[in-house]
């Protein structure tokens, strides 16, 4: 072995020294008898592989929001009464998952500050009562697509990482999509779908946001709930660099902005369509970098490239 290939393998092997994947899978997690935790014991949340998940329970109505874990695996009863089922019917990764009622931002937070965490991937579905709410319609919400089946109707989970107090990063997943062109694309998520934001600055907390087309006066429609499982985590152990330098945009998708991170040597962009015709350019403030204006583009899959050859793709919504 010569030096630069034992250099190399020193290099490699200081890396995975100095971080270590966790996986939070939800099985040390207390169920009731029903099969669920909810947060009736007011601790506030429950704990699963170095993550709390933030619950609020109010014992005078016995309404819960946040986090909750379940095993319960129902795909077929529809309405409130089954607001605890995965529509995937089953756990990824065991026999318990979690679920949130996210009528606004839900959190869960790193248990051990001392260990600097950044979350790299996580598995999502629907939970059986929102999933059959926009298949068929019920009482509160409509039935996705309209009466045509051409409604663009979108249900989204967006995820912000949190650090000292502020969003750094951030992705968005749909849960459900019906803006397609041709309706036999338009799909709710039913199985374990693979999110991997895989931010590069550890997270104090991380949130979840859901957004609906479907919306009324007392705000969204669709039930707010969303089920998670084996979420990856990277626990920085040693004296690494922090991974800030690592390139990415976000957030993907985007709708009115899009901002750049790692650019230390971008002075320019030029944005393409899928097809490959330039539909934007521009100077890059590196300093500023207080986005790149997106709202003159229509919906749809872009590569940007900046002039030190590095390129992102991204989609607008």
């Amino acid at each position: 072995m010569n030096v630069k290939q034992l250099a190399a393998a020193l290099a490699i092997l200081i890396y995975h020294q100095a971080f270590a994947q966790n996986i939070s899978n939800f099985e040390e997690v207390t169920l009731n008898s029903n099969g669920f935790n909810n947060g009736s014991d007011t601790t506030g949340g429950y704990s699963s592989g170095g993550l709390r998940f933030v619950n609020q329970y109010n014992t005078e109505f016995s309404f819960w929001s946040g986090f909750a874990a379940s095993q319960q695996t129902d795909t077929i009863t529809s309405g409130f009464s089954n607001q605890y089922s995965a529509y995937a019917g089953a756990a990824f990764d065991g026999s318990k998952f979690g679920l949130a009622y996210a009528s606004s931002p839900v959190f869960l937070k790193n248990e051990e500050p001392a260990s600097p965490k950044r979350l790299l991937s996580f598995r999502f579905t629907n939970s059986t009562y929102a999933a059959l709410s926009m298949k068929n319609g019920d009482a509160f919400s409509k039935k996705f697509g309209g009466i045509s089946g051409n409604d663009p109707d979108f249900f989204l989970l967006t995820v912000y990482n949190y650090s000292g107090g502020s969003i750094t990063d951030s992705a968005a997943y749909f849960l459900a999509d019906y803006r397609f062109a041709n309706n036999a694309e338009d799909n709710i998520v039913k199985g374990w779908r693979l999110a991997e934001p895989n931010f590069p600055n550890p997270f104090d907390s991380i949130a979840f946001r859901l957004t609906s087309s479907d919306n009324g006066t007392f705000g969204m429609n669709t039930p707010a709930y969303f089920c998670i499982d084996h979420i990856a985590t990277e626990i920085q152990t040693g004296t690494q660099k922090p991974q800030h330098e690592i390139r990415h945009c976000y957030p993907n998708p985007a709708t009115d902005k899009l901002f750049l991170n790692g650019v230390s040597t971008v002075q320019s962009y030029e944005i393409f369509q899928a097809d490959g015709k330039k539909v934007a350019s521009a100077k890059f403030n590196r300093e500023e970098n207080n986005g790149i204006d997106l709202r003159d583009l229509a919906p749809g899959i872009y590569q940007i490239v900046c002039d030190d050859q590095s390129s992102y793709r991204f989609r607008k919504l």
